[in-house]
């Protein structure tokens, strides 16, 4: 896999992406996107210094999507693998090679909320090297905290 920072050639990739069906439903903001709105969000979150997507690409094909948002002290990920690359067990390498670049940038801890529902994240950010710390509730959703260190 190869890993490389988003641009703004990736809008509609990424738009593709967000509005995926199993996206949606662990997305904590599960309204409806609309063309116009991600690609004015997308612009702006790439344009930041403290937001990093990095897209990961298997044998040259777009295969997801990892974003680190920094905060004051910490910084929270989230995570999109694209539709015809789920099931292969990339999430966790897709993480670890996302982080492994951003830890080179700062050195905060970095978050993962997940949902209580999405199984397949809690195992892959495990994988990943992220611990369990605790239940929450974040957004109004029951959710597990996973902590990168």
């Amino acid at each position: 896999m190869t890993i490389r920072e988003a641009d703004s050639s990736d809008v509609d990739l990424t738009f593709e992406w967000a509005t995926d069906e199993l996206v949606r439903q662990n997305s904590y903001s599960t309204d409806e996107i609309t063309y116009a709105g991600h690609k004015k969000w997308f612009l702006s979150k790439i344009a930041s210094d403290k937001a990093h997507f990095y897209i990961l690409q298997k044998e040259g094909k777009p295969a997801g999507l990892v974003r680190v948002e920094e905060g004051e002290k910490t910084a929270v990920v989230g995570i999109t693998v694209a539709p015809n690359f789920r099931g292969q067990g990339l999430a966790s390498a897709m993480l670890q090679m996302a982080l492994d670049t951003f830890r080179n940038k700062s050195g905060q801890w970095v978050y993962a909320y997940i949902k209580n529902t999405n199984l397949a994240s809690v195992k892959a950010f495990s994988r990943a090297g992220f611990t369990f710390e605790k239940d929450v509730e974040y957004q109004g959703v029951a959710s597990k905290l996973y902590i990168w260190k």
